[in-house]
Parts: structure tokens; C-alpha cells; sequence
């Protein structure tokens, strides 16, 4: 019995590694992925971030909207049949009417294009943010990578450290108090090194979100934190050669709002005025008696006459109680809101390309500062403090002390290198920049 479950165990083992092999799926996600370029990446998200392809939807939206405002009122046809009851009377109408929309075709079509302009700097803005986005998400994704290799080193030298202390005690040069306290050292570099791992999973998440894609895809970027930031601050942020706070998508499209609103005015009061509709009618009448009649050549013949009627005429419409007067108000109220909108989307565009000025300025001095080897004179001290711990010349707080100055310090460096990133990155997108 237990040879049977052992084959049948073994047999539906087979049959899954088959499946991993076979299922093109699961071979992808088995396979590590290939590396790929932060450019890239924001490139592939510029064409799949659901963000964008919103955006586009909404302005081929507009844009079918502006081909419906050009369009010219449909005529209208009317026809009708009167009968007699009884008797031989009859008559048929046919008739057409044509709306002229005096003045309103043009202020209709004037507020269609607006609002296609207005779509398509929203489409502008939209691949300014998710390009922005996609970077800070990437930097903040190896950033904590290199975090968790800090911790890794940590947790690696403390172990070292703990086994130093151990032979030591068991050799009788150093007390067991040294021993245990450098093993909750070491189980508290273990805990950190969890959090620093559930911190990238979490950033690796957002950035495969914010580049729209699955949070199952695998993703690896190619570069260290180094080579970024000096790539990305060797040439000047996209939208320098512009700066004009006039020029980003998002005044842009406050501008497009404020056209807008006020073709829409316009709109609004050429509906107030007279408008005027061209009539034509053709009318087919029949009237006779029941008795009969003496034809000209004295025969007898129905009394019947057949009339046939053309009229022409037109159809005013007279602007007297409603002359759209709720309409015109609430089209101006729109268009004074949509100019203190682009007033304050004005302001805060000026206001953060100063601010991404100074903190992209700042970043670079930081990252001089970290130019003149900091870190390796940090690592040399540590060495010394170890190696003099050794000989007995200092005591081990004095050698946790430089342990824990040289994680600060790396650390900072870590920190420095993504504000330098980060800082070049927003300055880039409040010049309006999306690259």
C-alpha cells in the first residue's frame, strides 16, 4: 500500500515537472530575467502605462467629438395623407426643413478643437508623471538592493566578529560577556537584514506598478547606483533649454481649459440669438362630388378636380423669454475658474523648478563631498580598530562604535547617490521634461 502512494507521489511529480518545462509561462517565471535599462524601461511604459493609454483615449474621445461639431443638422422630412370619410376628398403633403444654426456650427466646432487641445497636453502631462515616476521608482528598487547588500556585509562581519570572540573566550583572553553581547549584535543585523528584504520587495513592487507591469514579471535592471547618477547628471536635465514654466504640459492644458471655456461662452450666447429654418413643401390635393358631370363633349364624367401646390418658407426661432441667459453665466463662471486655475498651476510650476534647482544644486555638492574616498578611509579606521581590539588596545565598544559609523556612512552614501538621482529626476519634470 505504501509502495503504491509512493509511486502515485512520484508519478504527479513528474507530471508538474513536466508541465514547468512544457507551459511557456512557467518557463519565463522560472527564468531569470534580463536585465534592462532604466531608459528602456520608461520607454515600454510610455507605451503601456494604462495612466497614458487613458489619456490617449480620452483625447481620441475629443477628437471624435470635434469631428461631431463640424458635422451640419440633419434635415428634416415630413410627409402626411388626409382621406375624406365617405367622400372623394383627399390631399398629400411632402415637406423638408433645413436648420441653417446661424453662427452655431463655428462656435461649435471652435469648442471641439479646444478640447482636443486640452486632451492632448493631458496626454503630454501624463507621460511627464509616469516618466518621472518610472525613475524615482527604479533608483528608490536599487537603492534598497544596495541596502540589503549593506546589511549582508553587516550580518557577515558580525558573524566574524562573534567567531572571533568565541575562540577568544574559549581561549580565556576575553570574557564571555564579549561573546554573547556580539551574538545580540549579530541577531540584530539578522532582523535588519529581514526588514531591508520586505523594504526592496516592497519598492520592486511599485516600480513594477508604476511601469505597468505585472507583479509577477520578472524584472532586473541593468547598472549600479554609481553609473546612474553620473550618467544621469553628466548631461543637463531634458526642458533646460526651454525653462519656461509656460511651457509644461500642465499650464498647457490650463491654458487649453481657459480657450475652452471660453468658446464654450461663446457657444452659449450664439444659442441665445434668433436662429432660422428653410421650409419647402409639396402639396398634392384631390376634391370632387359624387354626382356626375357633362364633359365638354357632352359625355358624362366624375366632378374631380386635381391641384398640385408648392410652398416655400422659413421658420424663426425668436429669442424672447429664453435667450439662454443660465447657460451664458455658468459658461463665463467656468472660464474665470479655468484662468485662476492656470494662475495657480503658474505659481506652483515657478515655485518647483526653484525648489528642484536648489536640491538638485545641493545633491551635487553632496556627491563632491562623497568624491574625496570618505568611505574608504571609514573602512581603513574600522580595519585598525579591529586589529588594535586584538592586540588589547581598545575595548570592543570602541570597535562596535566604528562599526556602527561606518553602516552610518555607508548609508549616507547610499542616501546622497539616490538624492542625486531623485534631484535630477524632478528637476527634469518641472522644467516639463518626460524623458
Amino acid at each position: 500500500m505504501n509502495r503504491c502512494k509512493g509511486a502515485r507521489v512520484r508519478w504527479c511529480a513528474g507530471v508538474l515537472v513536466l508541465l514547468v518545462l512544457l507551459v511557456p509561462g512557467a518557463r519565463v517565471r522560472a527564468q531569470a530575467a534580463n536585465p534592462v535599462t532604466i531608459d528602456q524601461l520608461v520607454g515600454d511604459a510610455l507605451q503601456r502605462s494604462p495612466v497614458i493609454l487613458a489619456a490617449q483615449a480620452r483625447m481620441d474621445a475629443s477628437t471624435g467629438e470635434a469631428l461631431q461639431a463640424g458635422l451640419r443638422a440633419n434635415p428634416e422630412l415630413m410627409t402626411s395623407r388626409r382621406d375624406e370619410w365617405g367622400g372623394m376628398n383627399a390631399q398629400t403633403t411632402l415637406g423638408v426643413r433645413v436648420p441653417l444654426e446661424l453662427g452655431r456650427r463655428d462656435a461649435r466646432v471652435a469648442v471641439g478643437d479646444k478640447e482636443v487641445d486640452r486632451a492632448a497636453a493631458s496626454v503630454d502631462e501624463a507621460r511627464r508623471a509616469v516618466a518621472a515616476s518610472v525613475r524615482l521608482a527604479a533608483i528608490r528598487a536599487l537603492t534598497a538592493d544596495r541596502m540589503i547588500a549593506i546589511n549582508a556585509d553587516l550580518v557577515k562581519s558580525r558573524r566574524d566578529w562573534r567567531d572571533v570572540l568565541s575562540a577568544r573566550v574559549a581561549a580565556g583572553l576575553s570574557a564571555p560577556v564579549d561573546r554573547d553581547a556580539a551574538e545580540v549584535d549579530l541577531r540584530l543585523a539578522d532582523a535588519e537584514l529581514t526588514r531591508a528584504r520586505a523594504a526592496a520587495a516592497a519598492r520592486w513592487a511599485e516600480l513594477k506598478a508604476a511601469a505597468g507591469l505585472d507583479p509577477g514579471t520578472p524584472l532586473a535592471l541593468a547598472g549600479t547606483l554609481e553609473s546612474l547618477v553620473r550618467d544621469i547628471r553628466r548631461t543637463p536635465p531634458a526642458g533646460a533649454e526651454i525653462d519656461a514654466p509656460e511651457a509644461r504640459p500642465d499650464v498647457r492644458e490650463a491654458d487649453a481649459a481657459i480657450a475652452a471655456a471660453a468658446a464654450r461662452e461663446r457657444l452659449a450666447r450664439r444659442d441665445g440669438r434668433l436662429d432660422l429654418s428653410l421650409d419647402a413643401t409639396y402639396m398634392r390635393t384631390t376634391a370632387g362630388f359624387p354626382q356626375l358631370g357633362f364633359s365638354a363633349t357632352g359625355a358624362h364624367e366624375p366632378i374631380l378636380n386635381r391641384m398640385n401646390e408648392v410652398m416655400f418658407g422659413a421658420t424663426v426661432m425668436l429669442p424672447w423669454r429664453n435667450r439662454n441667459q443660465g447657460a451664458i453665466a455658468a459658461a463665463a463662471a467656468e472660464r474665470r475658474a479655468a484662468a485662476s486655475d492656470r494662475d495657480e498651476r503658474l505659481l506652483a510650476a515657478r515655485a518647483e523648478i526653484v525648489a528642484a534647482r536648489a536640491r538638485d544644486l545641493e545633491a551635487g555638492h553632496a556627491l563632491d563631498i562623497w568624491a574625496d574616498g570618505v568611505l574608504d578611509l571609514a573602512a581603513r579606521n574600522l580595519s585598525v580598530a579591529r586589529q588594535s581590539y586584538e592586540i588589547g588596545r581598545v575595548t570592543r565598544f570602541e570597535v562596535l562604535a566604528e562599526e556602527r559609523r561606518y553602516l552610518d556612512l555607508q548609508a549616507a552614501y547610499v542616501a546622497a547617490l539616490t538624492e542625486g538621482y531623485e534631484a535630477r529626476v524632478v528637476l527634469t519634470q518641472s522644467l516639463g521634461g518626460s524623458r
